[in-house]
């Protein structure tokens, strides 16, 4: 049965019961004829208004009478007699108003099916000009299938036409594959194609009877059943019955399930407005708990994503239910939103001054390393590295950057104190000098922009530097980290594209590893941490696209995480490049030791 809901001035929210229009008072048909022709598609609704209208006349004539026989019985003269109620003026204004709109309606549609019935007899005319003409098979099978589609094209007819027309148009399809015998080759050829797009249409068809979405599928197999008769030609008689079965088997499954679904269409929305009510308890739950830190916030939003993803697949809901769950699960995710915003932007100010912490901690550690008691101050180092623990939480990328540089300049600091180093000789000073005065010079050089070149340049000022005299132990380290801090200042001001900035700041701290194999070995563990690192993110990644229901490369999300995956890889192919370069210069560098080991033994011998 169907109904509808509207607002009326005498009864409101009142249900329509469109089979029973007789059981319903003047004012309500009335607002309901109202309503009917304000839909843009009230053409669709001519059955419903010739009804509704022949139920008002029907009662307002019974009304009418009534209500006459009631004034004469008091004594009224019938020549006095009116009646013309309110909803009748109503009522009288909307039918006239119907009345035009059908007249304009009826005589379009009249004029079109003409142009229609024009345009179709002139396909039927062209197709009989096919028939036996001089000319290319292939060429006249071409014009056939364009005439075909632009037959399917054309819209409606007079009824009176129709049945005629589409015989008189059947027989000389029949007369041109007739005609298409003396090509007997190109027949099977059409046969054929028309079996295989067939054959897909039942795999579509047979597909469509496991869709969960019935409305849906539904509306695909109409399109289907379309392309099945209007758009495809004939196959060859003995597979005819057997396919159209198949497809008529697949189709009848959906009308069933279509059937089914609209017997229990009314608690299947009261079902889905109960699922979405308690699917926005849970976005309740989740907008009211408080997460503390990052990980209780991914949890949390993970969790909101499936929700939510759950809330948008439940359809179909009464309009009003709809609209009522709509407006509360949007409230909930800007409440969510809002409170996620303001923990990151929160977040973001104590990272901000977490690093500024780090990075005083490490100018506090590079003062020390200058001083001339540098070896007195071990304590106060203690100390320093038990704050840095202390500090709090810094994003992984940053936090690598400045441990590095910190731990660097510790072990710097430890390292030299344990090899007992005490202030410099005099000719160490000198060289120190010297080599600080060739670091300064270097603001002055001009430097290349091309890697290969840069490179070379990089390797010059080296070999200069390693020229003016060889040092020991810290001093060497200090030497190195001055040198190599100028060069990546420099470098940074090229601005080059980040991996090539990267690769040519790995160059020089070879440089400065290459003969110390505990250095080597250590930059291989954190190349590897890097490697495994970056490895992981690409990973989440791709299993969080599994998450997106449009997987689509246009969604713009998706595309965002796969330009992240694209950028990850490179980086990834990067480090495994540095990591191969490094192993080979372990490798060189163990080749060089065994075979000095061997002469050794050899001249022992």
């Amino acid at each position: 049965m169907s109904k509808i809901k509207l607002n009326s001035t005498s009864k409101k929210n009142e249900v329509i019961d469109e089979d029973d229009f007789k059981k319903y008072d003047f004012e309500s048909l009335v607002n309901y004829f109202e309503f009917l022709l304000s839909d843009e598609n009230w053409k669709n609704n001519l059955k419903k208004i010739r009804d509704l209208v022949s139920v008002f006349e029907s009662k307002y004539k019974d009304e009418l009478i009534s209500v006459k026989l009631e004034f004469m019985k008091k004594g009224g003269n019938e020549i006095d007699f009116e009646f013309r109620p309110e909803y009748k003026i109503k009522f009288d204004k909307i039918s006239k108003d119907f009345r035009v709109r059908k007249k304009i309606f009826y005589r379009e549609r009249e004029n079109t099916q003409k142009n229609n019935l024009e345009q179709k007899l002139q396909v039927i005319e062209d197709l009989k000009g096919l028939i036996n003409v001089d000319e290319n098979i292939n060429s006249i099978y071409k014009k056939f299938r364009s005439l075909q589609n632009n037959w399917h094209k054309i819209g409606s007819v007079p009824n009176s036409q129709n049945l005629n027309l589409w015989n008189t148009y059947k027989h000389h399809i029949e007369i041109f594959y007739d005609f298409l015998h003396l090509n007997r080759e190109l027949r099977e050829f059409d046969f054929k194609h028309n079996y295989d797009e067939k054959i897909k249409i039942i795999e579509k068809a047979e597909a469509l009877t496991n869709s969960k979405d019935i409305i849906k599928a539904s509306r695909d197999l109409n399109s289907l059943h379309i392309l099945w008769k209007n758009e495809l030609g004939p196959v060859a008689k003995e597979h005819s019955k057997n396919l159209w079965g198949k497809f008529q088997k697949a189709s009848k499954i959906i009308h069933s399930k279509r059937q089914e679904y609209n017997k229990n269409y009314e608690s299947i929305l009261k079902e889905n407005y109960q699922k979405k009510l308690i699917l926005i308890k849970k976005m309740e739950e989740i907008k009211n708990s408080s997460p503390s830190n990052f990980k209780e916030w991914q949890k949390i939003l993970s969790e909101h994503n499936n929700v939510s993803q759950e809330f948008k697949e439940i359809s179909p809901l009464k309009k009003n239910e709809s609209k009522e769950t709509w407006d509360k699960f949007r409230m909930i995710n800007k409440e969510i939103n809002r409170n996620k915003n303001s923990f990151f932007k929160e977040q973001k100010i104590i990272q901000k001054n977490n690093i500024n912490d780090k990075k005083d901690l490490i100018n506090k550690v590079k003062k020390i390393l200058e001083k001339e008691d540098w070896s007195s101050h071990s304590e106060e180092m203690k100390i320093i590295q038990k704050e840095w623990a202390k500090i709090g939480f810094v994003s992984k990328n940053i936090s690598r950057k400045l441990w590095v540089e910190f731990n660097s300049s510790c072990n710097l600091f430890f390292e030299s104190l344990k090899k007992g180093y005490k202030k410099i000789s005099e000719e160490d000073e000198k060289i120190l000098k010297k080599k600080d005065e060739f670091i300064s010079s270097l603001d002055k050089e001009k430097m290349p922009l091309k890697i290969r070149e840069l490179n070379k340049f990089i390797n010059e000022k080296w070999e200069n530097f390693n020229s003016i005299g060889s040092l020991k132990n810290s001093a060497y380290l200090i030497s190195f980290n001055n040198f190599s801090s100028a060069l990546n200042k420099l470098i940074d001001s090229l601005k080059l594209k980040k991996l090539d900035n990267e690769s040519v700041k790995f160059n020089i701290k070879i440089l400065g590893i290459e003969k110390d194999p505990n250095k080597i070995k250590d930059e291989l563990l954190a190349l590897k941490r890097k490697i495994e690192d970056v490895k992981s993110k690409v990973l989440q990644l791709e299993n969080n696209i599994d998450f997106f229901s449009d997987s689509s490369s246009e969604n713009p999300l998706i595309k965002e995480v796969l330009e992240k995956i694209s950028d990850y890889k490179i980086q990834s192919d990067f480090l495994d490049n540095c990591l191969s370069r490094l192993k080979s210069i372990e490798r060189k560098r163990n080749k060089i030791l065994e075979t000095k080991e061997i002469k050794s033994e050899a001249e022992n011998n």
